[in-house]
């Protein structure tokens, strides 16, 4: 709640995580969500994939999204990679997924190896990264939504995902990003959100939406 806008309601304490947000995004466009921890970034991405359901207002897209989002939301601590594996495909009923093949594919692309074969609560944060990042990697996809998804994990598989994630990517139609890493969303995006208190700015290059960001306006938001 750190970012967001505190509300009192009958004595309750609440809070208004996005603000009447109104957009639309089309076919080849790539979006750069900008803003500080608690903007609402994560939320946004969230209620886009259909993980929260929005409390007013209407959500509409055409096509099969898939998601990066916050690794520790979707594994199952107690199961080994494969079993998590198989946990997440049961619930991707749309996709038309070749378990042997998912398989090989993610030993090849995470690198994890026998680590597979263990259970994830083993796992550093990077090595579980590398986990989500791979069985996402292998969906074929209308809409991406990546949120921080490739930034845990050492720099030669940093290096190894941006290369393939550049490769997935070129033949999905529309793509939202949420980081901080902001070489990475120049080099990949053509517009920017930009967010603060739940409200959100659009700008049509990612340049102009960083020096929004970076200003004085920005700062003086409340």
């Amino acid at each position: 709640l750190i970012g967001s806008k505190r509300l009192n309601n009958n004595k309750k304490i609440f809070s208004r995580i996005l603000d009447n947000l109104n957009f639309e995004v089309n076919e080849g466009e790539s979006i750069a969500l900008i803003g500080h921890n608690g903007s609402g970034k994560t939320t946004l991405l969230r209620l886009i994939a259909g993980i929260y359901k929005q409390t007013s207002g209407n959500i509409e897209y055409s096509g099969i999204i898939s998601a990066i989002l916050n690794i520790g939301a979707v594994l199952s601590l107690e199961a080994t990679g494969y079993q998590n594996i198989k946990i997440i495909t049961n619930y991707l009923k749309q996709f038309d997924i070749n378990e042997e093949k998912l398989h090989r594919f993610i030993k090849e692309v995470s690198g994890l190896g026998d680590f597979l074969n263990m259970p994830i609560k083993n796992y550093s944060s990077g090595m579980q990264a590398r986990l989500i990042f791979s069985i996402t990697l292998y969906l074929k996809t209308d809409i991406a939504i990546v949120d921080e998804g490739i930034s845990t994990g050492d720099e030669q598989f940093r290096t190894t995902a941006h290369g393939l994630l550049e490769e997935h990517l070129s033949s999905i139609k529309i793509k939202f990003f949420a980081s901080h890493d902001e070489n990475f969303l120049r080099q990949n995006c053509n517009k920017a959100f930009v967010m603060k208190k739940g409200n959100l700015r659009i700008f049509k290059n990612v340049d102009d939406g960083f020096k929004f960001y970076y200003s004085n306006e920005y700062k003086e938001i409340n």
